[in-house]
């Protein structure tokens, strides 16, 4: 059984079994100034800041 297969297996029992579900997320607010670059706003809200600079 293939990585791809299992994994879809594991989600499928892990949905079956789910003590919940999450229904609704919020949505962040965020401002960035035009001299801070490279910053990316991440789906999961770990950002990741090792490519972000500040040009001043």
């Amino acid at each position: 059984m293939g990585m791809c297969r299992i994994s879809k297996e594991a989600q499928r029992i892990f949905h079956e079994n789910a003590l919940w579900v999450p229904i609704a997320h919020t949505t962040p607010s965020v401002g960035i100034v035009g001299y801070v670059k490279g910053f990316k706003l991440q789906p999961m809200e770990h950002d990741d800041l090792a490519k972000v600079t500040i040009e001043k």
